[in-house]
């Protein structure tokens, strides 16, 4: 059983792309530097979700913020309409989860799917108290920022990695993932991994997901779980009633709830998959 069970995550973990691929996301992020430059803006190009966290499937949708320096004449909304003019088969974006950022989907070179978000960089005001939603020209530097903060609390990255794309995948196999149906998105299933990373260091793989499940299908979700980031930026707001996970502060937005509206039907169903899980071996988990 336990040969089966090392298989099992050996099979989820090899779903990930190739070198070719990864030449191929850098020519599309390539084109799309030189068409916003084209357009007049000048900035920088970051990736985003599972692509920063270093856990994208093959032929995944690529997420990336284009980024407007402090004191540009282009503001973001400027440049989504030139972007929509220049791309006349893009799709504006729509709200996900707690992010609210202006930007695009389209299909870009090599039918890679793309979704752009735009946003400015803006020194904070120590003397100005954090607004309760974060701008929409601040809110995809806010989920960058969330990424970088997960990835640099974890004792091992690659450990980290690891478990979050086994767990990623068993939450898709079991209809647990995406917001769009009130279930967690990538970013909350992160940090997730991340705080039981944290409480569990030397932990290897096969025993991290056992904690993971162990940890999560016990949870008082009226007490949310917080990442520990090691700054002082502790959370400044109370957390909704049923949240598990909260997104931690950072110089763009005070710590909020990582998902908002899980219906007590959700939260029963999420409950009990990691309470089954939590009695299953890895083969037996999908």
């Amino acid at each position: 059983m336990a040969s089966m069970a090392a298989m099992a995550l050996q099979k989820t973990l090899a779903v990930r792309p190739t070198p070719e691929e990864e030449v191929k996301v850098l020519e599309v992020e390539k084109e799309i530097l030189k068409l916003c430059q084209v357009l007049g803006a000048q900035g920088s190009l970051r990736r985003m979700g599972a692509f920063y966290l270093g856990v994208p499937e093959r032929n995944a949708e690529l997420d990336l913020v284009f980024v407007l320096p402090e004191g540009s004449a282009t503001q973001p909304a400027e440049l989504l309409e030139k972007l929509q003019n220049a791309l006349p088969k893009a799709i504006r974006s729509f709200p996900q989860g707690s992010l609210n950022a202006p930007g695009l989907r389209w299909r870009a070179s090599h039918a890679r799917h793309v979704q752009l978000f735009l946003a400015k960089e803006e020194k904070p005001n120590p003397s100005t108290p954090a607004p309760s939603a974060i701008p929409p020209s601040l809110a995809a530097l806010y989920a960058h920022e969330v990424s970088s903060q997960i990835l640099a609390s974890v004792p091992s990255q690659e450990v980290f990695q690891d478990l979050l794309r086994v767990v990623k995948h068993w939450a898709k196999r079991r209809g647990l993932y995406g917001n769009l149906f009130g279930f967690f998105d990538g970013t909350t299933w992160a940090l997730c991994c991340a705080r039981v990373c944290q409480l569990h260091p030397k932990a290897v793989l096969h025993d991290l997901l056992q904690f993971f499940f162990a940890l999560l299908g016990r949870s008082d979700w009226s007490s949310p779980i917080a990442l520990d980031t090691g700054d002082s930026l502790a959370p400044t707001v109370p957390m909704v009633p049923g949240t598990l996970m909260q997104l931690p502060g950072n110089v763009y937005g005070p710590a909020r709830a990582a998902h908002y509206e899980v219906s007590e039907s959700v939260m029963r169903v999420v409950q009990r998959e990691l309470r089954r899980a939590e009695q299953k071996r890895v083969p037996e988990l999908w």
